[in-house]
């Protein structure tokens, strides 16, 4: 039993680092909108910086989130990494839209 509740205390701690994930995920596009608005090339190095560790937490919270499911769980999970993933391909986006700037006419 004592297993048992440990892994769900872990899967409890997934699913809380996969939400906080998708969260920082969310403000870094709004960020990286808000920094694109102002045309400040401080505020845009500093939301790229914002989208590639609300990138790198995505695929970490992922990757913890995979590792803990059992099988039982699985569609208790599956909502959850549809977001992660979701939310991966959106700062994929932002991040090669800040490589390729658009030119201010």
């Amino acid at each position: 039993m004592t297993q048992q509740n440990q892994h769900q205390s872990r899967l409890r701690n997934a699913m809380q680092n996969a939400e906080q994930a998708v969260q920082a995920a969310q403000q870094a596009q709004q960020t990286m909108q808000e920094a694109e608005a102002s045309a400040n090339p401080q505020y845009m190095a500093q939301a790229r910086g914002q989208i590639r560790q609300a990138g790198h937490d995505v695929a970490q919270a992922a990757e913890q989130l995979r590792a803990e499911t059992q099988a039982s769980q699985e569609r208790q999970t599956a909502q959850t990494l549809e977001e992660l993933q979701q939310s991966a391909a959106v700062l994929e986006g932002l991040e090669e839209e800040t490589r390729n700037p658009r030119q201010i006419r």
